[in-house]
């Protein structure tokens, strides 16, 4: 295992903040660590309830990938933890479903 240059972190970190602005998550407390991960590149707890994440960047890996490009598959996971938590529910109408939905098409619409 090699260890993660800081640098990349950094960009890491940059990029998830400008999507998650540009996806209008800025009800999101976002807390970011730099850390070894098991198996993972990175990843991301989600508080849907607290309106809370914590996203972790691995420090080591045995092969080195894109910090861009992994922090948009985690802001993408933030994207959709509304969605996967009513999912996740006992009890759901359609139109909760629709409604969120709808809230990630306006979403997306802001950056395509």
């Amino acid at each position: 295992m090699k260890k993660v240059p800081k640098k990349d972190f950094v960009l890491f970190k940059k990029t998830f903040k400008e999507l998650a602005n540009k996806l209008g998550l800025q009800e999101y407390c976002i807390d970011f660590n730099f850390e070894p991960l098991e198996d993972n590149y990175a990843e991301i707890h989600i508080d849907e309830s607290g309106k809370c994440a914590s996203v972790y960047f691995s420090s080591v890996y045995n092969d080195h990938r894109d910090p861009k490009l992994i922090a948009k598959h985690e802001a993408t996971h933030l994207l959709l933890a509304r969605l996967c938590t009513l999912a996740q529910r006992r009890y759901i109408t359609s139109l909760e479903i629709s409604d969120e939905a709808e809230a990630i098409v306006r979403k997306l619409e802001n950056i395509l």
